[in-house]
C-alpha cells in the first residue's frame, strides 16, 4: 500500500500522465498505452485499479462515446464500479484480500460456475466442484493472503500442502486456464467471422454500438497490443448471435451450429 502522503505527492508529480490522456493518440493499438496511464492514475484506489485490469472503461468517458451510440448513452446506465465497490470497503484487510473477495463473489459466480454448470448440463455430465465445500471455503478465507502467494508464485500454500501427494512436475506446473491468444485467433478466423456477423446493417439496427469503432478494429493492421480489442470483438460477435437466437424472435428454436445462419 502507498501512504496517503506519498500518493498525493505521486499524483502531483505525474501530472504529465494526465496530460497524455488528452493527447489524441490515433489508432486502436495506442489504447493499451492509455490503459497503462489510467492504471498509474488509479494508484491507491484498489477498486478502480482492479476494474481497469478487468477491462472496464467507466473511468474514461471518451471511450464510451467511441464505443456506444449517442442514443444508447442516453439510457440510465449504472457505473460498473457501483457493482464492485462493496467488495473493497473493508480497509482492515489487504488489497490482495479485497481482490480475492471481489473475484469470489463476482467472477466465480457469474463466469466460472455459470460456464461449468451450462457446459456440463448441456452434455449430460454430472460435475462437482470439491474446492467449494463450505468448510474448505471458510478455511481458505481465514488464511492471510500473504501465505497464499510467495512473490509471483500463485497457489503457494496449496502447492506446499500437496507435495506429499502429487509428483513434482504437477506441483511445479504453471497455471493454465481455458484461454486463447486473441491476437492469433483474430488472424486465424475471428476477423472473418466478425465480418459476417457484425455488419453495418445489424449494428446500426441494434443502435447500441458504434459501427465506426468496430470497423476501426477490423481494419487496423493486426497487432499484439490490440488483444483487448480482439476480446471485445469476440464478445460482441457472441452477443450478436445470442441476441438473434433469443431476443430477435418469439419462437423457440434449437441452436444452429452454422455461422451462415447468423450472418448479419
Amino acid at each position: 500500500m502507498i501512504p496517503s502522503w506519498l500518493e498525493e505527492k505521486l499524483f502531483s508529480g505525474i501530472s504529465h500522465w494526465a496530460y497524455l490522456l488528452q493527447v489524441k493518440l490515433t489508432g486502436p493499438k495506442w489504447d493499451e498505452y492509455r490503459r497503462g496511464i489510467q492504471m498509474v492514475l488509479a494508484t491507491g484506489n484498489i477498486a478502480r485499479f482492479y476494474l481497469i485490469l478487468r477491462n472496464v472503461w467507466d473511468f474514461e468517458k471518451s471511450e464510451y462515446k467511441r464505443i456506444y451510440t449517442p442514443q444508447f448513452l442516453q439510457e440510465s446506465l449504472k457505473p460498473v464500479i457501483s457493482e464492485f465497490q462493496q467488495y473493497f470497503e473493508d480497509k482492515q484487510v489487504t488489497p490482495l484480500d479485497q481482490v480475492y473477495h471481489a473475484e469470489f463473489h463476482t467472477k466465480m459466480v457469474n463466469d466460472y460456475l455459470l460456464t461449468e454448470d451450462r457446459m456440463s448440463m448441456a452434455h449430460s455430465v454430472e460435475e462437482r466442484v470439491p474446492f467449494l465445500d463450505p468448510d474448505l471455503v471458510n478455511l481458505g478465507f481465514s488464511i492471510p493472503a500473504t501465505m497464499k502467494m510467495k512473490g509471483n508464485e500463485t497457489k503457494y500454500l496449496l502447492r506446499q500442502a500437496m507435495q506429499p501427494y502429487l509428483p513434482p512436475h504437477i506441483i511445479r506446473k504453471k497455471k493454465w486456464g481455458f484461454s486463447f491468444n486473441p491476437y492469433l485467433q483474430f488472424q486465424k478466423d475471428l476477423k472473418g467471422t466478425a465480418e459476417k456477423i457484425l455488419t453495418r446493417k445489424r449494428i446500426e439496427s441494434d443502435g447500441i454500438f458504434n459501427y465506426s469503432y468496430i470497423r476501426s478494429i477490423l481494419d487496423a493492421p493486426p497487432h499484439p497490443r490490440m488483444r483487448w480489442h480482439y476480446n471485445f470483438i469476440w464478445l460482441l460477435t457472441g452477443f450478436a448471435i445470442w441476441k438473434q437466437m433469443y431476443l430477435d424472435t418469439t419462437d423457440f428454436k434449437m441452436p444452429v451450429f452454422d455461422l451462415e445462419a447468423y450472418r448479419g
